[in-house]
């Protein structure tokens, strides 16, 4: 009877811990895919496919190094494309409200 309880305990446990990977793995799934939206309304998207595999490829050799610590390449990789005859519109809600209510 004991033995019973104690292997009903330990499948419980497991069931609970496959459970809890699985909703975080999804939870994790559906962030990355508001970042990648994210990033692709503002930059274009090559530079964020770019990005991502650059992103995938540190991963792949953190995994094969056995590494557990960000590098700090990570963090000051940049990404520029020139063009010419290219022009930004960055347009704040409270900024275009406020410069036409001072303009009239």
């Amino acid at each position: 009877m004991y033995t019973k309880y104690l292997t009903d305990r330990a499948q419980r446990n497991a069931f609970l811990e496959t459970r809890r990977a699985i909703e975080t793995r999804h939870k994790t799934a559906k962030e990355n895919n508001k970042q990648e939206r994210l990033l692709l309304s503002v930059l274009p998207r090559f530079v964020v496919l770019e990005m991502i595999r650059d992103m995938a490829s540190d991963e792949d050799e953190e995994f094969h190094n056995n590494r557990k610590i960000l590098s700090a390449q990570q963090f000051h990789r940049i990404y520029i494309h020139c063009y010419d005859h290219v022009s930004y519109l960055y347009l704040s809600r409270g900024l275009v409200t406020t410069r036409s209510a001072g303009e009239h």
